[in-house]
């Protein structure tokens, strides 16, 4: 359960204020959902663990144990649905994302955080042939998609959202920074751990 331990806080400060329903996709044991309850809002979950789903039941408004690329939810009108680090564990996210756009409504965001197959920690796993599946993080086993700050643009994009980058969650050591420094700041991209994404399906399919 230690993998469910987060408060994501970096991603509810990107729920829009005028929010009412959201939707928590991979909703863990419900410590995220519940602090946007404390916001007054209504909070549903998905999880495909079922501890963690029993456990965000009891704090949630509504809670589903399962995989959401193959159940359809009994719910929909979301003002926001949070995807905090599930894209990457999904077979095909672009499906899951077009899906979603009938998930919202008018007026609903996805707030999603990504992690970034480019960090330097990975870079030096590849250049020294070590590449190897962790038990969680950037090479966690269980992730079926990597991406880059460009595809996660292009995933979004590919899927009938406009997108922006609004935050990261980077390593901010000496190292890191003495990378960015001596790249003149184009390598500042391999210090970023996750990034962290506003998208809103396109009005007009063809802009």
């Amino acid at each position: 359960m230690d993998y469910y331990s987060n408060h994501r806080q970096d991603l509810i400060k990107f729920v829009p204020p005028s929010t009412k329903k959201l939707l928590d996709v991979g909703c863990g044991p419900g410590h995220t959902g519940r602090l946007c309850k404390q916001q007054g809002i209504e909070v549903y979950g998905v999880e495909i663990d079922s501890e963690a789903a029993a456990m965000a039941a009891e704090v949630l408004d509504g809670v589903i144990c399962a995989d959401l690329e193959v159940q359809e939810l009994p719910w929909a009108e979301f003002d926001c649905i949070l995807c905090g680090d599930v894209l990457e564990h999904m077979k095909d996210p672009w499906t899951m994302l077009n899906r979603m756009k009938t998930m919202l409504s008018p007026s609903g965001v996805i707030v999603a955080s990504i992690p970034n197959v480019a960090h330097i920690s990975v870079i030096r796993k590849l250049l020294t042939d070590t590449f190897a599946y962790e038990e969680c993080g950037i090479l966690d086993r269980t992730h079926l998609r990597f991406f880059t700050r460009s595809t996660i643009l292009s995933l979004f994009s590919d899927s009938g959202y406009q997108a922006k980058i609004v935050g990261t969650n980077a390593s901010c050591g000496a190292k890191h920074k003495l990378l960015k420094w001596l790249s003149f700041g184009r390598l500042g991209h391999c210090s970023v751990v996750q990034y962290l994404i506003i998208a809103t399906p396109r009005k007009n399919e063809d802009e």
